[in-house]
């Protein structure tokens, strides 16, 4: 099965498979399940489903028996609502047009202020909601200190609150920020919260944040001990044979013996070599110069392109339509990339 479009390039023979993504389904499922073994989890679909696929991760997770996601733009929010499960929209919505259009499609908002809170009400379009709290983060929610405006939300006729979160900005601050969405909860007792939930994918394990329920989206890619739920392909379009003293590539890359050079149908547009923490071509700058073809690690022999890698065959006995896999973050893998998912 595959998802979304590959840009247009040059026919190739029919074996070739250019660049894909093969997603490993009992890869995603293990790692859903080592979480939901604690109690509820929230899947979040952001990204693509952090390169996934959002659409065939909600269904694949749907069958495992998940009935809440969620999302971070309205885009997705509007793509991903289906009616047999639920979809929290973890980003503030203000926009009436687009407001009235989230509430149709029955997504669940966040609201982070009285007068967001009012102005769905106003729609008169029996809204569900969670209540999104700033603990530290700063992007978005109410502020601690604004508890008495969350608790007149619970006033409002049309507004039903479903839930209450805050984010972490990261472990090293989850414990103070915690302690203040602790007091906010505390101030909030004897009020209908409803699902309370803080921590994500790197503090899921500790057992005082778990609460009601844990969002994981890095998590479902094997990111935090899990097995790796997907692999970047590309085949080899062609082979050369260099010379000594022969320069090629970015960066003027000197042969220092003769080479066989084989071109990789893939490149940076493709999220190959590309990590969200480094920047571009970070495998070059972090020294992450080598793919794996037919199970041998070859080096890149200059900073890869946005279509197409150079790396150095030479002995290998390598053909154009070998695979090669690549070194990428799943998350920046563009969805223009085609999907195959497989159980295996």
């Amino acid at each position: 099965m595959y998802a979304g479009k590959k840009r247009n390039r040059q026919p190739a023979r029919k074996e070739t498979i250019m660049a894909e993504l093969l997603v490993n389904t009992g890869a995603v499922l293990a790692n859903y399940r080592r979480y939901a073994g604690g109690g509820q989890v929230i899947p979040v679909l952001k990204g693509n489903g952090y390169g996934l696929g959002a659409q065939q991760l909600r269904g694949l997770l749907a069958k495992e028996g998940v009935t809440l996601f969620a999302c971070a733009a309205v885009e997705e929010a509007l793509e991903l609502a289906q009616p047999d499960t639920e979809l929290l929209l973890m980003s503030c919505v203000h926009d009436p047009t687009l407001l009235r259009a989230l509430l149709q499609r029955r997504v669940i908002l966040s609201v982070e202020s009285l007068a967001q809170a009012q102005a769905i009400d106003a729609l008169h379009m029996d809204a569900r909601i969670h209540l999104a709290v700033d603990t530290g983060f700063g992007r978005f929610g109410f502020l601690p200190e604004q508890v008495q405006d969350m608790k007149r939300v619970f006033d409002l006729p049309n507004v039903k609150v479903q839930g209450i979160y805050s984010h972490f900005r990261g472990p090293a601050a989850a414990l103070a920020q915690f302690a203040r969405f602790s007091r906010v909860l505390l101030e909030l007792d004897g009020y209908p919260v409803g699902l309370r939930h803080i921590a994500a994918t790197h503090t899921a394990d500790v057992p005082q944040y778990r609460l009601d329920a844990v969002r994981i989206g890095s998590g479902l890619t094997g990111i935090g001990g899990g097995p790796p739920a997907a692999t970047l392909q590309a085949a080899v379009c062609t082979v050369h044979r260099l010379k000594k003293g022969d320069r090629v590539g970015y960066g003027d890359a000197l042969l220092r013996r003769d080479t066989e050079i084989a071109v990789l149908d893939v490149g940076t547009a493709d999220g190959a070599f590309t990590y969200r923490y480094r920047g571009l071509r970070a495998c070059w700058q972090q020294r992450k110069r080598w793919v794996t073809i037919n199970g041998t690690r070859v080096p890149v022999i200059s900073p890869p392109g946005m279509t197409h890698t150079l790396v150095d065959v030479t002995g290998l006995g390598c053909r154009p339509s070998d695979v090669a896999v690549i070194p990428h973050d799943l998350v920046l893998t563009s969805p223009s990339v085609p999907r195959r998912y497989t159980e295996e």
